[in-house]
């Protein structure tokens, strides 16, 4: 997938790798939660894609903005990079870094 370099919303690149839902049952065991099914209050929740990892070849400014958007929409693991940042280091702090190199920009 690929996106503008200028763009700012990321969702019609991330809503197609969600394919379903789980939530947190009693025994906090993820399970799978039937199409439709409504959600609860003070229940926690996270998206099931199909993607083992999902790489972000981009600056950190975007790349956080990408790491953001993944969990408004409920996909709770960071997306990876080619640098991991440092704690204190000069990034976001989310395990995500500028790519080395010219890379074209996608996840």
């Amino acid at each position: 997938m690929s996106y503008e370099p200028d763009q700012t919303d990321f969702s019609s690149l991330i809503l197609p790798l969600i394919r379903g839902y789980q939530k947190l049952d009693l025994f906090r065991n993820f399970v799978d939660m039937a199409p439709g099914e409504p959600c609860e209050k003070n229940r926690i929740y996270r998206a099931v894609i199909d993607a083992d990892v999902v790489f972000v070849p981009d600056d950190s400014e975007t790349a956080a903005q990408i790491a953001l958007q993944l969990r408004f929409h409920d996909i709770r693991d960071d997306p990876a990079g080619t640098q991991l940042l440092e704690p204190g280091g000069d990034g976001p702090g989310l395990g995500i870094g500028p790519a080395a190199g010219d890379v074209s920009r996608g996840f």
